[in-house]
């Protein structure tokens, strides 16, 4: 859970949101509500190696 809370609160602000619409700023709110879940999860995938294809989507926008 440390480790989690660690990450979130070295994100940056007022930055563009991925493919799933969630910006930096619902994760830093709701790092007390939901981090525990977030570990499970995290821990889950770690152990499994089993992880949604969705996640190695990206989107790349070339800026000039």
């Amino acid at each position: 859970m440390k480790e989690i809370e660690c990450v979130i609160n070295k994100l940056k602000t007022h930055k563009a949101f991925g493919g799933n619409n969630l910006i930096n700023e619902y994760f830093i709110a709701i790092v007390d509500i939901l981090g525990a879940h977030l570990a499970e999860l995290l821990n889950g995938i770690l152990i499994t190696g089993f992880f949604s294809e969705q996640w190695m989507e990206g989107l790349i926008v070339p800026l000039h």
